[in-house]
């Protein structure tokens, strides 16, 4: 068992359509840390939160989730302005601070740094498919495991619309796994930007590369979010032939 990352709390963002929890994850490489997006936390007319999850481990995580988003909002200099240009306006913990409110300020420069390092990544894949004519599924899937990890699926959207026709055109005999697996993420951050027919198009192009239970039930509610019975038909059509249904 990991007990540091055990012990380091839930930290908590403004995202595009809401309050984005964040847990940090052990990473393969010491130099930069992995964050995964748990949830999305929404007003709700209660005055409390509605719960968005984007992790199984959100559903068992209600209290630390509620926790990190007190966290946000009860800390000023957490929703300070500041330029990285101008030291002087820097956003630290007031005077006299906790150990924790400590802790806190260095994993929000952790957040920060391995927030922009993703970016300068899907930057330069942007870049890259506008200079070159082909790309490959690996790389297609490692950057859109950013965008998801970071829960950024209105930031996606370009870079998806212009990676899907690349992607849906690859031959079946290609990176079978990479190829689906790029297509699921795809998909993943178009259902969550509730662009149900974008969704769709992306998990049944998944199948193309093998059809597993995983696959053909995100596509199966893809189709019934976008209202398309014909292609729930279809994509039912996949079941009988599912191979190993323990494969994502």
């Amino acid at each position: 068992m990991d007990t540091f990352h055990d012990s380091v709390p839930d930290i908590a963002v403004h995202g595009e359509s809401g309050i984005d929890v964040f847990r940090r994850r052990p990473a393969a490489s010491e130099r930069l840390s992995r964050f995964e997006c748990l949830c999305t936390l929404r007003p709700s007319g209660a005055g409390g939160h509605v719960l968005i999850a984007h992790s199984g481990t959100a559903r068992h995580a209600r209290p630390a989730i509620e926790a990190a988003a007190d966290r946000l909002a009860g800390a000023p200099w957490l929703n300070q302005v500041f330029a990285l240009g101008r030291p002087a306006g820097y956003a630290t913990p007031p005077s006299g601070a906790s150990i924790a409110d400590k802790l806190l300020l260095v994993l929000h420069l952790d957040f920060l740094r391995a927030w922009q390092v993703a970016e300068l990544a899907v930057a330069g894949l942007e870049a890259g498919i506008a200079a070159r004519p082909g790309i490959s599924a690996r790389q297609a899937r490692n950057i859109l495991q950013l965008l998801v990890d970071f829960n950024r699926p209105r930031r996606a959207r370009p870079l998806v619309v212009r990676l899907m026709p690349r992607l849906l055109a690859l031959p079946a005999d290609a990176d079978a796994a990479e190829a689906a697996g790029a297509l699921r993420l795809a998909g993943e951050l178009c259902r969550r930007r509730g662009d149900a027919r974008l969704a769709l198009a992306a998990y049944e192009g998944a199948l193309r590369f093998g059809a597993t239970r995983g696959r053909i039930q995100r596509a199966q509610a893809a189709a019934r979010a976008a209202g398309d019975a014909a292609a729930e038909a279809r994509i039912a059509a996949h079941l009988p032939r599912v191979a190993d249904l323990a494969r994502p």
